[in-house]
């Protein structure tokens, strides 16, 4: 083991037989754990809301949506490139078509009429680009095959305020594309509720219903103006944007683009907090400094001695440095381990409720690699900073004057 190293355990062991530098010891290791603690376990939070709060808005969209804004596409060259040229970027992609209805309890005459968005997509290929059908309350267990010409998926919000019901029959009401007179037909299909959806956006759940391309032939044309994307790595959702806008010159657009607001919100929030946190740790990492000055005034006629025997600065440097650096990475690790466990009891028993504002119903956690990596490097730079301002006072002493006895 090296000289420098040795020393520096040699003084970590003879502190617990000084009081003052023993209790500055347990005062420096309590209060950078404390604050490693807060500042990995909001970390762990600030992630996990994060990650929550995007898959619950990604739980109705796909990763991409290309859009005609309202024209119809070319489907099949458009599906040829996609299988094609984006094999290796694209897992599967859906057709949508979107029109307008109005949409009425049958059985209920008092209930009133509600213009609704009618949303047509394949039951088949739906289900690999959206979790939608996860939110689908069905007492078919596959609620994708019990879609057909016949039967709708409606938003709970949408299902209270009309007073339906899974296997109620709705009234859809519905123009035909050429006006005549000056008067405007509606023609009826009767449907059939088949499931109800609970995505937790309130105009969604209020204002959509899905439906299959069979009932959607049936009243208007079969016209498809949007296709969604799953991307086989989501991470890499700017670049297959950009190359499909240049090459199909569409309007393409990630999910992250419907709600602006939030995504900058939720980043600005998260980098906004591990800031504030992370000088919480750097204001209770300086105590660190403190204890070193201390080693460094009580060690003085020590270090004075090693210095006469041939002891370099950069060995004593080397020496504090250890000090330093074994007492804050040890704290760190144990403010981790702690925060790591309270990550787990915030996820095992989830007892703090959010107002619904927020996306989420509790406060969620998620602890990954990179935070620990993180805060562990951030502790390393904080102690081997702490280190050199004390060195210096070492390098600057008048060895002769120590060992004099002089101040």
């Amino acid at each position: 083991m090296p000289f420098s190293l040795l020393l520096a355990l040699r003084f970590l062991r003879s502190s617990s037989y000084e009081k003052n530098i023993a209790t500055m010891v347990k005062i420096c290791f309590i209060s950078i754990s404390i604050g490693t603690f807060a500042l990995t376990l909001v970390a762990a939070i600030m992630t996990g809301f994060e990650k929550a709060t995007h898959a619950k808005l990604q739980g109705v969209h796909a990763d991409i949506t290309i859009n005609a804004q309202g024209n119809a596409l070319d489907y099949p060259k458009l599906s040829t490139v996609l299988s094609t040229e984006y094999a290796d970027s694209i897992a599967s992609f859906s057709p949508t078509a979107i029109s307008q209805v109005i949409i009425q309890n049958k059985n209920n005459d008092a209930m009133p009429m509600q213009i609704s968005l009618l949303k047509a997509v394949d039951p088949e290929k739906e289900p690999y680009v959206s979790t939608l059908g996860s939110l689908i309350k069905s007492s078919d267990p596959n609620p994708w095959s019990s879609l057909t010409a016949n039967t709708i998926f409606i938003g709970q919000a949408q299902a209270d305020r009309l007073k339906l019901k899974e296997g109620d029959a709705a009234s859809l009401l519905y123009t035909q594309e050429e006006i005549l007179s000056n008067k405007i037909i509606l023609d009826e299909k009767i449907v059939t509720v088949k499931g109800i959806f609970k995505t937790g956006f309130h105009d969604f759940d209020e204002h959509v219903i899905i439906a299959s391309f069979d009932l959607f032939k049936e009243l208007y044309s079969s016209a498809i103006t949007e296709v969604t994307v799953k991307l086989k790595n989501p991470s890499n959702a700017p670049a297959v944007i950009e190359s499909l806008k240049k090459r199909i010159s569409l309007d393409v657009h990630s999910w992250k683009d419907l709600y602006p607001p939030v995504i900058a919100a939720l980043t600005l929030e998260k980098y906004a907090m591990l800031f504030i946190f992370a000088l919480v740790a750097l204001v209770a990492s300086l105590t660190i400094i403190s204890l070193l000055f201390m080693y460094a005034t009580q060690k003085k006629l020590d270090i004075a001695i090693l210095k006469t025997m041939g002891m370099s600065d950069a060995a004593i440097t080397t020496t504090f440095i250890a000090i330093s650096l074994f007492l804050t990475l040890s704290a760190t690790i144990c403010g981790i381990i702690l925060a790591l466990l309270a990550t787990w009891f915030l996820n095992y028993y989830p007892f703090i409720q959010l107002p619904d504002s927020y996306y989420v119903s509790h406060l969620p956690a998620t602890m990954n690699v990179g935070i620990i990596f993180s805060v562990l490097l951030l502790s390393f730079f904080i102690g081997l900073l702490a280190a050199l301002l004390p060195a210096q006072k070492i390098r600057s002493m008048n060895v002769a004057r120590v060992l004099k006895g002089l101040p």
